[in-house]
């Protein structure tokens, strides 16, 4: 779900935020959700689906990577956020989350082995923040 600036700064400051990775800034988007961790996006795939993903609206996709492959998987599907492990402001996968304007923080390293999926996160796309949310 797609927060704005001022609940953003209020979460911060009332201490319910825990910073837990840090990537690339110049993302996009602040996002509360859910993380789903995969490998790839063939990880969520619908069984006899082209291109369709089983994901939910809350959910925050968390990959190694994101290669130009993926594309009809994000012009396909209500996706707002995604974490990567590897990439740069300026690399395939944020080009590709700009485009679709998707929030997404990218190169954090070790997200895909951080973050679990009963986690619930919020991500700074122009801080390059991941932060723990303690309570909403």
């Amino acid at each position: 779900m797609f927060i704005d600036p001022k609940k953003y700064q209020e979460l911060l400051s009332s201490g319910k935020l825990e910073e837990i990775l840090r990537g690339s800034e110049k993302g996009k988007g602040l996002v509360i959700g859910n993380p789903k961790v995969g490998q790839n996006f063939e990880s969520f795939k619908k069984t006899g689906k082209k291109y369709s993903l089983d994901i939910r609206n809350e959910d925050i996709l968390v990959v190694p990577d994101i290669t130009v492959t993926d594309a009809p998987y994000l012009q396909r599907n209500s996706i707002h956020g995604i974490v990567t492990d590897r990439g740069t402001c300026i690399g395939h996968g944020a080009i590709l989350c700009m485009y679709f304007e998707i929030a997404f923080v990218v190169g954090t390293i070790n997200s895909t082995n951080l973050l679990k999926e009963y986690d619930r996160i919020l991500i700074d796309g122009e801080g390059g923040r991941i932060y723990r949310v303690k309570e909403v």
